[in-house]
């Protein structure tokens, strides 16, 4: 597997956006 093949880094990509998303919903709850 390639190191750039976007079949593996896409789902990299979504579960990042998915941990920052989530931690910004609970800051800005904070607030």
């Amino acid at each position: 597997m390639k190191p750039g093949n976007p079949l593996f880094i896409a789902p990299l990509l979504v579960r990042i956006v998915i941990e920052l998303f989530r931690f910004w919903l609970e800051t800005r709850d904070d607030d």
